[in-house]
Formats: C-alpha cells, structure tokens, sequence
C-alpha cells in the first residue's frame, strides 16, 4: 500500500482501535518493563469483576475497528474467563470488527480457550516465541521450553491463518548465525507476521541491574546494527513486507491494529496501564493512561471515577509531527506535504531543512513529497524521531 493510498484511507475510516491489557504473567521476564502483576485467584477475580465493569460502563461510544488483547500474558486467563471477557469486549465493541489479537505465551495457550476465543471472533494470534535457541530462552528467562513452543504454534496454525511470532536479537551473546536459525524456523513453521526486537536494558528490569554488576554485556551500536541489517535482509527475500522498523508481514497480514496507532488515529485501553489517544476538543487529541496500579484501578472503576496518568492534550501541530515520527519508522514512507499542512510555516521551514539535511547524511530518500529513511536511516530512527519533535514551536 503505497503512502497516498494510506493517506486518503485514514481520512475517510478514522479507524478505531481498543486496546485490553492484561497485566498477569506466570514469571516476570528479565528484559520486561511493562506493568505486570503475579496471577494469584484473588487478583485475577478482581481484574476480569473490574475490565467487565469498565468496558459496561465507559463504552467507546462508536464500533471498534480492531481489538488487541495484550499484556502480560492474556492467554494465562483461563477459558472461563476468557470467555467472560471476550463477551464484554464485543458488547462493547461492536460488529464491525476486521481484526483481534490476542498475545499468547507458549505453555498457557490451549485448545478450549482458543476455541472460546474463536467463537467470539478473535482472528488473530500473536506467540512469544523470542527464540528456539535454549540458550537464549533460558538467558532472558523465559519460562517455556522447545516443546511447549512447538505444541502453541500446532494449535494456532491449526485454528488460525493469522497469526505472529515475536521473536528477540542480540540476547545471551548470540551469533548471527543463531539468529539466522531463528529466523529460518519461524518462516518454516508458517508464521504470517514476524516481530522482531532487540533486547533491551530498560533501566527497572532485572537484565539492567545485572549489567551493572557486569553479569550482563549490552550490544555496542555496531552489534545491534549487523543483526537489524541480517534481519530485514533475511525477511524481505524470505517474501515478507518489511512495514515497520520492527515487523514483517506475508502481503495482506500487517497488523492493522498496530498501524491505526502508528498512523495517530484512535485507540481507547481498558485495564491498569492500558493507554488511550481519542480525540478531544475541537481539532485536539487527549492522551491518557490507565493508572498502573490493580488496586487503584479497580477501586476508580468501581466508583466510576477512573484514574489516570501521563493526560495530556495534543494539538494538530503536535499530531502532524508525531504523525512523521511514527511514519517515517514504516519503510514505505510517508507524504509530507498533507502532513506538512497542518503545520505552521516556520516548523514547515525547519522540517525541510531537517529533510535535506538527512538526505545528504545519507538517511533520508525523497521522490516527490514522499519521504522514506533509507536503511540507515532506519537503524537512527527513534533519534531522528527526537530531532523532529525538537521542531515543536
């Protein structure tokens, strides 16, 4: 899909997406910074009591395009209440829905909560795989095994056309080769969309303290660049669309989902920690984010007064420029100039100029007004992303 088409396909959907996080996991991953909770009966009995409540009571008030069930560890849930909250999201969601993920761990999906799940339509899977390679498993602490990855993915190719893998680079000192394999096993075990990240140290998690103590190397910059470069050369001749810095999808399985949110469209989370961008007064957006906190959570959903964090109201300049950073991670591209117009002049001014400064660095592709980061361009993304936000008046 070119960049035009993306473009006038966003201004007549305004597509609509719902977010449902769900903060349990069986162990909590060295590498992980997200908000998690351990899923004891008497926590998980107050989440599923609360997310219905929320869901019953603050409805999107329209249809929901696309619904992702994220975490944590959704599938930990058990059928059961699987089944009460897939009931909940598609009262509130609607019949219009093209596409819902649910994000699964290898070891707790199993074949009556995917059929529970598929009776309420979720089409779309996504297993945390990170590696095949045991080494690597057990370096970041992931709590499945080679056999438990091969039983998921037997259930999930066997109920689904469409479904992910996530898959991590540059953990336990691996080699290219490794990752090489890695690769090779999620194409040859038919995964439509591969996700692929780098571990990172982020600085609340257990992979970082140990760094510190020198238990742990961080990849230098060179490292982490040879196996981006590996990794988007091995998938694009592996006949897979490269659409994001970090994903790849069989022609037609992008996540949609994802691209609502990276196109700043509309998202609504339900759950602690889940985060929303819907639209606000006049030509705004209001950002916000669930407060990451069961307890606390529960209790605002409860009094119906819910809390939350991280509120902010968004201008269209300040959308248009979070519009060319989230854009210009698509390798695809982005056109400038329908962007471009909701900018003032003098950002307009400094945005060419940025422009035509990372063209001649090398980083930057133009072809007419669409704009797209050559490969190395892609590797310095998110710090080409902090150059365009430097341009906020």
């Amino acid at each position: 899909m070119t960049a035009e088409m993306d473009l006038k396909l966003i201004e007549k959907n305004g597509a609509l997406g719902l977010y449902i996080h769900v903060p349990f996991c069986a162990k909590k991953c060295e590498y992980c910074a997200f908000y998690k909770e351990k899923a004891d009966k008497t926590q998980v009995d107050l989440y599923m009591k609360s997310i219905v409540e929320e869901l019953n009571r603050f409805p999107p008030g329209r249809d929901a395009n696309t619904v992702f069930m994220g975490g944590g560890t959704p599938s930990l849930l058990s059928a059961h209440d699987l089944d009460e909250l897939c009931k909940a999201i598609r009262k509130a969601a609607g019949n219009k829905i093209t596409e819902w993920t649910i994000e699964c761990a290898p070891g707790t999906i199993k074949k009556d909560k995917i059929e529970v799940l598929k009776k309420w339509g979720v089409n779309r899977f996504s297993l945390g795989v990170q590696s095949f390679n045991e080494k690597t498993l057990a370096a970041i602490g992931r709590p499945h095994s080679l056999k438990q990855i091969q039983e998921a993915v037997e259930l999930i190719r066997n109920s689904a056309t469409n479904w992910n893998m996530d898959l991590i680079f540059a953990a336990a000192e691996s080699t290219l080769p490794e990752w090489r394999e890695d690769l090779r096993q999620a194409i040859r075990l038919g995964s439509t969309h591969i996700s692929t990240y780098c571990l990172t140290f982020e600085s609340d998690t257990q992979i970082y303290l140990k760094m510190l103590k020198g238990l742990r190397k961080r990849p230098g910059a060179e490292e982490e660049a040879a196996f981006y470069k590996e990794t988007w050369g091995f998938l694009r001749k592996g006949g897979f669309h490269h659409y994001e810095v970090a994903n790849f999808a069989r022609a037609g399985f992008e996540c949609q989902h994802n691209l609502n949110t990276w196109r700043m469209q509309e998202w609504l989370g339900y759950g602690p920690a889940a985060a929303s961008q819907a639209r606000g007064a006049e030509s705004s957006y209001r950002r916000y984010t669930n407060i990451p906190d069961l307890k606390q959570w529960a209790e605002g959903i409860k009094t119906g007064q819910r809390i939350f964090v991280d509120e902010a109201e968004l201008t269209p300049v300040e959308m248009a420029l979070d519009r060319i950073i989230f854009g210009l991670r698509m390798p695809d591209g982005i056109r400038i100039k329908e962007i471009a117009a909701a900018l003032p002049a003098a950002t307009v001014e400094k945005l060419e100029r940025l422009g035509r400064q990372l063209e001649e660095q090398g980083l930057l592709e133009k072809n007419g007004d669409l704009w797209r980061l050559t490969q190395d361009g892609l590797l310095v993304a998110d710090l080409i992303g902090a150059e365009v936000t430097e341009l906020a008046p």
